[in-house]
Protein backbone atom coordinates (compact mmCIF):
# COMPACT_ATOMS: atom_id res chain seq x y z
CA UNK A 1 0.00 0.00 0.00
CA UNK A 2 0.75 3.73 -0.38
CA UNK A 3 -0.05 6.87 0.04
CA UNK A 4 0.06 10.85 0.70
CA UNK A 5 -1.58 13.53 2.90
CA UNK A 6 -1.31 17.19 2.76
CA UNK A 7 -2.97 19.33 5.56
CA UNK A 8 -2.98 22.91 7.11
CA UNK A 9 -4.22 23.98 10.84
CA UNK A 10 -3.86 26.32 12.97
CA UNK A 11 -1.45 26.70 15.83
CA UNK A 12 -0.72 28.18 18.78
CA UNK A 13 2.87 28.39 21.37
CA UNK A 14 2.65 30.00 25.01
CA UNK A 15 5.55 30.54 26.54
CA UNK A 16 6.25 32.13 29.82
CA UNK A 17 9.67 33.48 31.38
CA UNK A 18 11.03 34.38 35.19
CA UNK A 19 14.19 35.17 36.06
CA UNK A 20 14.43 33.81 39.36
CA UNK A 21 14.93 34.99 42.40
CA UNK A 22 17.29 37.58 42.08
CA UNK A 23 15.44 39.54 39.45
CA UNK A 24 11.95 40.78 39.46
CA UNK A 25 11.29 40.16 35.67
CA UNK A 26 8.84 37.71 34.69
CA UNK A 27 6.30 37.70 31.62
CA UNK A 28 4.87 35.78 28.76
CA UNK A 29 3.92 35.29 25.40
CA UNK A 30 1.21 33.87 22.79
CA UNK A 31 1.92 33.79 19.31
CA UNK A 32 -0.70 31.45 16.97
CA UNK A 33 -0.66 31.04 13.32
CA UNK A 34 -1.79 28.90 10.33
CA UNK A 35 0.99 26.13 9.59
CA UNK A 36 1.22 22.88 6.77
CA UNK A 37 2.20 19.81 6.40
CA UNK A 38 2.67 16.68 3.58
CA UNK A 39 2.91 13.22 4.53
CA UNK A 40 4.11 9.94 2.27
CA UNK A 41 3.73 6.34 3.33
CA UNK A 42 4.03 3.04 2.47
CA UNK A 43 4.53 -1.06 3.18
CA UNK A 44 3.06 -4.26 2.57
CA UNK A 45 1.04 -6.65 4.56
CA UNK A 46 2.69 -10.23 4.92
CA UNK A 47 0.28 -12.88 5.46
CA UNK A 48 1.85 -14.98 8.79
CA UNK A 49 -0.79 -17.97 9.83
CA UNK A 50 -4.13 -18.78 11.39
CA UNK A 51 -5.49 -14.90 10.30
CA UNK A 52 -2.28 -13.22 11.51
CA UNK A 53 -0.64 -10.39 9.44
CA UNK A 54 2.54 -8.16 9.66
CA UNK A 55 2.31 -4.91 8.78
CA UNK A 56 5.86 -3.10 8.22
CA UNK A 57 5.75 0.69 7.04
CA UNK A 58 7.55 3.77 6.44
CA UNK A 59 5.87 7.33 6.92
CA UNK A 60 7.59 10.42 5.87
CA UNK A 61 6.50 13.45 7.75
CA UNK A 62 7.43 17.51 6.54
CA UNK A 63 6.24 20.04 8.64
CA UNK A 64 6.93 23.59 9.19
CA UNK A 65 6.08 25.69 12.28
CA UNK A 66 6.72 29.47 10.13
CA UNK A 67 5.74 31.58 10.99
CA UNK A 68 5.24 30.80 14.50
CA UNK A 69 9.19 29.47 14.84
CA UNK A 70 11.70 29.56 11.96
CA UNK A 71 11.74 26.02 12.11
CA UNK A 72 11.10 23.27 9.64
CA UNK A 73 10.84 19.41 10.68
CA UNK A 74 10.82 16.58 8.80
CA UNK A 75 11.04 12.73 10.72
CA UNK A 76 11.04 9.26 8.86
CA UNK A 77 9.00 6.80 11.19
CA UNK A 78 8.98 2.74 10.59
CA UNK A 79 6.37 1.35 11.70
CA UNK A 80 5.00 -2.36 12.76
CA UNK A 81 2.06 -3.35 12.88
CA UNK A 82 0.46 -6.97 14.15
CA UNK A 83 -3.63 -7.65 12.93
CA UNK A 84 -5.94 -10.63 12.91
CA UNK A 85 -8.46 -11.26 10.55
CA UNK A 86 -11.55 -13.01 11.47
Amino acid sequence: FVGGGIGGGRAKLHSGYSFGEFFSDAGEQTLSSWIGGVQAFGGVEVDLAYGFHLTPAVRLLYFTTRPILPHDFAMVNLEMGLGYRF
